[in-house]
């Protein structure tokens, strides 16, 4: 299978465990969970890897852990492996900002490479859209003038307060 430049930094209690089912598809950086936080502080949004973050027999807790990192994981893409995940298991993982969830299972190559792939691109659309709400939100503010929309699916009006 290709590696197609995909870069991943594993985040595990026992990452040479789990390195080798990466190593067909990603170049891979391991780092152990005693210290979570640092690997993913060090990130930076277009870094270019994915991270990978295995939730052991307890995800729940690398959710509270997620929830607490004063970064916005939306822009790094993360993926969270678990022994068992369920609909509302993934629902929170997402509000966390984990981009996907792999149950250890179904991690075969072809599901952990879509896996990465939808990771990173998720992220890359996540920087894109803020970056553009960036520049709407300066526009409103240099434009002086007031903005209105119309939503014509949902027959609903909004105004901005120079309106």
């Amino acid at each position: 299978m290709k590696k197609e430049g995909l870069r991943v930094l594993l985040v595990a209690e026992d990452g040479s465990e789990l390195a080798p089912i990466f190593a067909d598809i990603a170049e891979v950086e391991c780092c152990d969970s005693g210290d979570l936080g640092q690997p993913l502080l060090e990130l930076r949004e277009g870094d270019g890897r994915v991270v990978v973050v295995d939730g052991g027999e307890a995800p729940i807790d690398v959710l509270r852990w997620l929830r607490q990192l004063p970064v916005h994981l939306g822009s790094i893409p993360v993926v969270l492996l678990c022994a068992e995940c369920d609909d509302d298991f993934f629902a929170e993982a997402r509000e966390c900002g984990v981009a996907d969830v792999v149950s250890k299972r179904d991690h075969g190559p072809d599901s952990l490479k879509r896996a990465l792939n939808f990771a990173k691109e998720r992220a890359t659309q996540t920087g894109t859209l803020r970056a553009l709400q960036s520049r709407l939100s300066l526009l409103h503010q240099g434009s002086r003038d007031g903005l209105w929309e119309w939503d014509f699916q949902n027959d609903a009006m909004s105004f901005s307060l120079r309106w």
